[in-house]
């Protein structure tokens, strides 16, 4: 069994990021040629702090055009068959698939998102935890950021229907 959950857009933070990337991409130009372009005139050479400076500023691009992969592209792959429960993102595949043996899989619930801030979330934008949840050994696993709790509550039916031994 396989399950797409498509990531929430969001189109207004899409232009957002499109925006802020625009002016992102000028100052990663320009620091680049700071730190690494050849010196064309009297100017001092290039400082720790700006080289540092340049490896943070690259990190927060890389996060963005991430994030905005994620809200436009973005989906999640739950694929099940008689032995294993594997999670997945697309397109990119951060965080990496991750595999779950279906023997220590228990209490396969919808989990209501309590709307909190301080809700457990993952570290990329639109990519919080999900309402559909269950337990493997003693972490519980979220999944299915994309769905409310409704459309969590077809897809645990679905899956229960096709797998009885997870609603335990």
């Amino acid at each position: 069994m396989r399950v797409t959950i498509p990531a929430r857009r969001n189109w207004l933070l899409v232009g957002v990021l499109c925006a802020w990337l625009c002016g992102w991409s000028m100052g990663e130009m320009m620091a680049v040629r700071a730190v690494f372009g050849a010196p064309s005139g009297p100017r001092p050479p290039p400082t720790a702090f700006l080289a540092l400076w340049l490896v943070g500023w690259t990190a927060g691009g890389a996060w963005a055009m991430y994030s905005l992969i994620w809200l436009v592209l973005g989906r999640e792959i739950v694929e099940l068959d008689g032995r294993s429960l594997a999670l997945r993102r697309e397109p990119m595949g951060i965080p990496p698939r991750k595999q779950y043996d279906v023997l220590h899989v228990r209490n396969l619930r919808v989990v209501p998102f309590d709307g909190s801030v301080w809700a457990k979330s993952d570290p990329f934008v639109g990519m919080r935890s999900g309402p559909l949840a269950f337990d493997y050994g003693a972490k519980t696993i979220r999944f299915g950021s994309g769905v409310d709790e409704a459309e969590a509550r077809v897809i645990l039916a679905s899956i229960r229907t096709r797998f009885p031994e997870l609603a335990t």
